[in-house]
């Protein structure tokens, strides 16, 4: 399984790496319907990829951290679905607020308790229910600005929750040099500055550069496959 998500990762950065040069070039784009497609496309079938693997993994090895990561690569490949058809078949606006605003953000919770499960600490459940608390107010307030249609305030609390989910994870790379821990920095780090992109909205083509999200959810699905099944606490 491991060996397949590695040969599956490589023809996707290739993808990426076309893609890149594409939108460079002007040929392609997210700003372009082709563009948003394709990269739309290629995201969904990444996630439910990796979804099937983990998902799979979970069955067979067992494990917590296991089954909530897998959880949480399962409300991020609903948030991109439900996205695509929101777009490409209601024709919907990529900067409306939907319910994919809300199911993201939920995926950080269980990728949270992922790291603090795999963290082994004698205050692993106090740092639970401290990091849980200020989670959930944020998701409350995500919650909140969905319903109310409330753009400054989803921005900023779907950004806040993003570094919120760092603080574990930068804590568990430090410690025990998880490559789970890595890869999940570095998904908080590409919506943060997606999410910033968005409050700012900077001129060029810093924005096709989130078409490396497939490639960091492989990596996830990776590293939970080969560290997630070992702890069963």
């Amino acid at each position: 399984m491991i060996n397949l998500m590695k040969k599956v990762f490589i023809i996707v950065a290739a993808l990426s790496g076309l893609y890149i040069f594409l939108a460079l070039t002007g040929l392609a784009g997210l700003d372009t319907e082709t563009g948003g497609i394709l990269y739309r496309l290629v995201i969904i079938a990444a996630l439910l990829f990796v979804c099937s693997c983990v998902f799979t993994g979970a069955a067979k090895q067992g494990g917590i951290p296991l089954l909530t990561g897998a959880l949480g690569l399962g409300l991020l490949a609903v948030s991109e679905i439900y996205t695509f058809a929101y777009i490409y078949l209601l024709q919907g606006e990529n900067i409306d607020i939907t319910v994919s605003n809300y199911s993201r953000p939920c995926a950080y919770l269980f990728f949270m308790l992922t790291l603090t499960q795999l963290l082994h600490l004698k205050q692993r459940k106090i740092l639970r229910i401290v990091i849980s608390t200020v989670a959930a107010v944020l998701i409350i307030s995500i919650f909140y600005a969905v319903v109310a249609d409330n753009l400054v305030l989803l921005n900023y609390s779907t950004l806040f929750i993003a570094v919120l989910c760092i603080l574990p994870a930068i804590f568990l790379l430090i410690k025990s040099k998880s490559m789970f821990a890595c890869s999940v920095v570095v998904l908080c780090c590409l919506d943060i500055a997606h999410r910033l992109m968005v409050l700012y909205q900077p001129q060029g083509l810093w924005q096709d550069f989130i078409v490396f999200y497939p490639l960091i959810y492989l990596w996830l699905g990776w590293a939970l496959l080969k560290e997630g099944g070992r702890e069963n606490g």
